[in-house]
């Protein structure tokens, strides 16, 4: 896979910003992402949704809210709520983007 496609940060049709972790697309990759976020972004879970194959949690940093998604069997994807988060949830997928740059194998998170 290239490095281009591990991770790719684009906007869906309101303008908000999504990233979508193709390197890490199980439910394992789903606790690191929340777990890396929780520590270099001070992300804080306000809600927890969690199904047989799905799960949506809702994150915030101070007034940036965003959710991180995942679906079987898509993957992981973290998603700006309003257009105010659009630039965290940038910086997250671009630090996601560095880290994974010259990974082979072994997840950086």
């Amino acid at each position: 896979m290239s490095n281009k496609k591990s991770i790719l940060i684009h906007e869906n049709s309101e303008g908000l910003l999504k990233v979508e972790v193709f390197v890490i697309s199980d439910w394992d990759g789903f606790e690191k992402l929340i777990k890396f976020m929780t520590i270099y972004y001070n992300v804080e879970v306000l809600k927890r949704i969690d199904g047989p194959d799905a799960r949506r949690w809702i994150l915030r940093r101070n007034s940036e809210s965003m959710e991180l998604h995942h679906d079987d069997p898509y993957g992981n994807t973290l998603i700006a709520c309003d257009l105010e988060s659009n630039d965290l949830v940038r910086s997250i997928g671009l630090d996601l983007r560095e880290r994974f740059a010259n990974q082979c194998e072994s997840s950086p998170l």
